[in-house]
């Protein structure tokens, strides 16, 4: 078997990066979605605005989740995004440009992956013709099918992304490696297998597989397996993963206990009806790779999860026909191992995201790993009917065109299907008419109308929502009536707004965004009491955060508890002296308590870090007014009316009640708190 030219390479590149590009031509500004918001948009470690070592390592434990936030989270992933960030800030052009680049750079690896395949001791002694068409067609198949756009398009999944690149090129060195006669090549390569392995880890978990699939490659390709111990290690086989499933059901009564398989009283579904429910969504799976249309491919499906094998009735034949997939797979490696390799490997790298962990039932990004080599025995039996009828004109030329079409069609699909990622509103629309059941697109369609000030609309969607299914039924509900409490606090209706805000907290009691949310209307009220305990609440799940302890210590000020405010407001100062508010509240404490010089040094040198800060120069006035210093409070009322004009001063100051309630005996606001600096 003779190499393909460099060529032929160079040319198969080409085709790639065109087809890919133009498959993906219309995502270059498609919006960020979903996940891309707290991952990278709101995620301050990755925004890296200079290139030092802190900057960048700070991007490894850049966790969206505030408990994690001390912890590795996929650092080679974030990383990137951080260096995206620094080149062109929340600009999404960059991010896609990646995405597509690197898209198309692993399709080029699994193209010379697949030709040093066919280099390895079992597939040279087939009789393969034109390798290169095979690895060609296996290879821009993968990277034009429709199935991908999830992973390509949506931006955070880079993390799919870059893990299969680094998983890819584990494999191809792996190959190498084995082929390699020089001991010093074999040991670079080996090396560099490793290396792209915990690169392949530092990009995403579901990599962890790739040494079972380096023994599968051995297995297949390398070892030469005799009629009769073929047939015994089928036979073992077919055994270990009958024992396997056996052990699982009887394990499954022995480990729900565990912490793990606690976050199953968050889900919809239990540990057993995921497990069953996976079947049915693998075959789905396969239907949309071999017949995808852009109807059937979403974001989000509406799906009926399995309550038993019988129940609904295509359960336990997608049981059934799994396990002779992969029982297929076995009885292949003799003699079909191209086939038995590629049915085993999408298994195989299906097994961390579709089998017992309790993530969400049904993402296509999933399949961005399995389906490397799922083309290449379709691109095989292609080459085989060309090389068939290549006596009979007509029909090897229908062959042909036949090919072309189903190009042009993935191309298009492809195209077609990435039009709705274009904005938050193409997708969540186009996604309510694919899955009217679920909740999710009634909640996001409901935040836009909530930007744009439709209110009524908005709280319709999210009523809605509360009658729809969701993965996390709880999360979800809390979701919807949280937003719809910000709706009645826009609308400054307190009540409506703290209903539903103690309705959220009852479907997430640990919410502290909702605990937040309901203590500011708490406070808006005058209801200290009540607003004291949410605030011991959040202190307890979040201990010694600032914004809780200054809350705390707001609400003890208001109940007269001077000297216990004093002591949340000081601990508040020491995590962070810089923060101006926290500087105001410490510094008010201490006036009110006749600490009227400390108040104001307090405040003097937050003056220099911010000499326009309108609040620090009102509460210089008011502790200069409580000491009696009447030169002090001719010098900063002046010093006011000279920075600032009377309609800015209107606006600082409280004009009703409620305003009047939520401030610290005349000082600063809690609106003021909880927003962002002037």
């Amino acid at each position: 078997m003779n190499p393909p030219p460099k060529k032929s390479h160079l040319i198969s590149f080409f085709v790639f990066f065109v087809l890919s590009f133009i498959a993906y031509s219309n995502t270059f500004h498609a919006s960020w979605h979903l996940d891309d918001i707290p991952n990278i948009v709101n995620n301050d470690k990755l925004h890296v605005v200079e290139l030092t070592p802190h900057t960048l390592a700070a991007t490894f434990k850049a966790h969206p989740v505030l408990e994690r936030k001390d912890s590795f989270y996929r650092p080679l992933s974030m990383l990137s995004f951080g260096l995206n960030w620094y080149l062109g800030r929340d600009n999404v052009f960059g991010y896609h440009l990646f995405n597509i680049l690197l898209h198309i750079l692993t399709g080029c690896l699994l193209y010379v992956t697949i030709l040093t395949l066919f280099k390895t001791e079992q597939l040279k002694k087939q009789n393969n013709p034109n390798v290169h068409f095979v690895a060609f067609l296996a290879t821009l198949l993968w990277l034009i099918s429709p199935i991908q756009t999830q992973a390509v398009t949506y931006i955070v999944q880079r993390m799919a992304l870059l893990g299969t690149f680094f998983y890819l090129l584990s494999l191809y060195l792996f190959l190498k490696t084995r082929l390699e006669s020089s001991k010093l090549r074999k040991t670079f390569y080996i090396v560099g297998c490793f290396l792209a392995f915990f690169a392949a880890l530092a990009s995403k978990e579901n990599t962890i597989t790739l040494p079972i699939a380096c023994l599968l490659i051995e297995i297949i390709f390398f070892q030469k397996l005799t009629k009769p111990v073929s047939k015994k290690s089928i036979f073992l086989a077919v055994t270990l993963v009958s024992i396997i499933v056996v052990e699982c059901v009887y394990l499954y009564f022995k480990i729900q206990d565990l912490p793990l398989f606690k976050l199953y009283d968050h889900r919809s579904f239990s540990l057993m009806e995921r497990l069953v429910s996976e079947h049915r969504i693998i075959i789905l799976y396969l239907t949309q790779i071999f017949l995808p249309s852009p109807q059937r491919l979403s974001l989000i499906h509406d799906f009926s999860v399995s309550t038993s094998l019988l129940h609904p009735w295509t359960t336990l034949p997608s049981v059934i026909l799994v396990y002779l997939l992969i029982i297929t797979g076995f009885l292949c490696i003799p003699r079909r191992p191209i086939i038995a390799f590629s049915i085993l490997f999408f298994f195989l790298a299906h097994t961390v995201e579709s089998t017992f962990l309790p993530l969400e039932l049904i993402f296509e990004h999933r399949n961005y790993l399995p389906t490397l080599f799922i083309f290449l025995p379709f691109a095989i039996a292609l080459q085989q009917l060309l090389i068939k009828f290549h006596n009979k004109r007509w029909m090897h030329q229908t062959i042909i065109v036949s090919i072309c079409l189903l190009i042009i069609i993935f191309t298009f699909t492809t195209y077609i299907k990435n039009a709705t990622w274009k904005n938050e509103e193409t997708l969540w629309l186009t996604i309510l008419k694919k899955a009217p059941n679920s909740a999710r697109p009634y909640q996001n369609l409901g935040k836009l109308m909530i930007h744009s000030g439709h209110y009524d609309k908005a709280l319709e969607l999210y009523k809605i929502s509360l009658t729809k299914q969701d993965p996390s039924p709880k999360r979800s509900a809390s979701v919807s009536l949280n937003n719809m409490g910000n709706i009645y606090l826009s609308m400054k209706q307190y009540d409506s707004a703290l209903k539903h805000y103690n309705n959220a907290l009852v479907a997430n009691p640990d919410s502290i965004e909702i605990l937040y949310n309901a203590t500011g209307v708490l406070l808006t009220l005058g209801k200290w009491s009540e607003a004291s305990r949410n605030a011991d609440k959040l202190l307890y799940i979040i201990p010694y955060e600032q914004n809780a302890l200054i809350i705390k210590g707001f609400i003890l000020l208001k109940q007269g508890e001077l000297a216990n405010a004093l002591n949340y407001f000081q601990d508040a100062y020491t995590i962070n002296p810089h923060n101006v508010r926290t500087t105001i509240h410490f510094a008010t404490a201490k006036s009110l308590l006749g600490q009227h010089k400390e108040a104001e040094t307090l405040l003097l040198s937050a003056l220099e870090e911010s000499p326009a800060r309108a609040s620090i120069l009102f509460s210089l006035l008011e502790n200069s007014n409580r000491a009696g210093d009447t030169r002090q409070v001719q010098h900063f009322t002046k010093k006011i009316l000279n920075t600032f004009s009377f309609e800015q001063i209107d606006k600082f100051l409280p004009s009703t009640q409620e305003e009047m309630n939520s401030s610290i005996l005349d000082g600063p606001t809690l609106h003021n708190l909880l927003i962002p600096a002037e």
